[in-house]
């Protein structure tokens, strides 16, 4: 039971750095745009995240299972968001209807998985009022609590 709430907490840790290091990421957008949530920074939080998380589980945990666990996260934010796993693809719905396709990526490439969820989560924000309202850091926390 111990080693349950030491690895929750440390997941509580690295979540925080994570979210902290995402906000320290220079803004080189408008400052009138503060949704701002596109590569390569992204991508890269995203990457150095999922990373950190395989390192941290005691079991071997694949980065498909974080990856699509983590892109199911963002139903956090809009309930009508769902993924799928379909054929070799990465399949996102709005509602029921395919909003993004994507070749599921390497299982051991973590940056090929970052760019992918950033990609799907970027048709999201084209497709959902919700997700295009929230902040990065609201997405990080959907994408990384749906991952942990």
């Amino acid at each position: 039971m111990t080693g349950i709430f030491s690895r929750l907490s440390g997941f509580a840790g690295l979540f925080s750095v994570l979210v902290l290091s995402a906000c320290a990421l220079p803004n080189t957008t408008n400052q009138s745009d503060t949704n701002t949530f596109a590569e390569p920074a992204a991508a890269e939080v995203i990457a150095v995240g999922f990373d950190n998380i395989t390192d941290k589980y005691i079991e071997p945990v694949s980065l498909s299972r974080i990856g699509v666990d983590g892109l199911r996260g963002l139903g956090s934010i809009d309930p009508g968001l769902s993924m799928s796993e379909q054929a070799g693809d990465l399949v996102m719905y709005e509602h029921g209807q395919e909003i993004g396709r994507m070749r599921i990526p390497p299982e051991t490439d973590v940056r090929a998985w970052a760019a992918a969820i950033v990609a799907l989560t970027e048709k999201a924000r084209d497709h959902s009022d919700e997700v295009r309202a929230a902040s990065s850091e609201k997405i990080y926390e959907a994408l990384f609590d749906g991952a942990l």
